[in-house]
């Protein structure tokens, strides 16, 4: 049956349950709502229809993440994890399915963070006369002509306003209450949105006469 074509959005319902899948392959306990992923089984089809249609229709929302303390070690205070639903996981990993593929050829081949398969031992590996984990590397000064060493100080100034925009206009450092997991998808979410922002940027200015 094909789907609906007055959506807002085009997901297809095979990515969906795709992303179900690889959320119940990671395991997890219930969220906020107490709901298992054996108990979103019992009405599988449903449940999934639902978000789905949620999703295309522009219509859903998270639900709040459940708040877990875990005690640190020694005695030294907690560790407050968010837990989120299992819809939600799943909502999640349907995003990051549509946008990674988007934005993922957009960075740089020496851009290594939140990216799949990828890690900061990778950077270390990479890193010019770079030494093994927890050794030592050297890295010599820029020498170029000067154009191209203004331009490098320019780029402490893009720094600071893409993590302005990170953080106030995208909400980067709202991730209290959530979980290892919950937190880099926040982060990963995130970061692909302001890459989108930084598309429609360049799109308007194309489309501005000279």
């Amino acid at each position: 049956m094909s789907e609906p074509k007055s959506k807002s959005f085009e997901i297809s319902k095979q990515v969906v349950f795709e992303a179900y899948r690889r959320v119940k392959a990671n395991g997890g306990a219930a969220g906020v709502d107490d709901e298992s992923i054996a108990a979103f089984e019992v009405d599988l089809k449903g449940n999934l229809y639902k978000l789905w249609n949620r999703m295309s229709s522009g219509a859903y929302f998270p639900p709040p993440v459940k708040m877990v303390k875990i005690p640190k070690p020694g005695g030294k205070g907690v560790r407050v994890l968010g837990v989120p639903t299992v819809a939600d996981r799943i909502a999640q990993t349907v995003a990051a399915m549509y946008l990674e593929p988007m934005v993922e050829p957009m960075f740089h081949p020496d851009s290594y963070g939140y990216r799949p398969g990828r890690s900061a031992l990778d950077a270390v590996r990479h890193l010019p006369g770079s030494a093994a984990p927890g050794g030592h590397s050297a890295i010599s000064q820029h020498s170029g002509p000067l154009k191209t060493l203004v331009r490098l100080a320019k780029i402490r100034w893009r720094i600071e306003h893409d993590y302005r925009e990170l953080k106030t206009g995208l909400g980067v450092d709202h991730f209290e209450g959530r979980s290892f997991t919950g937190w880099h998808r926040h982060v990963t979410l995130t970061v692909l949105a302001q890459a989108f922002c930084i598309l429609l940027r360049l799109v308007t200015k194309a489309d501005v006469p000279a």
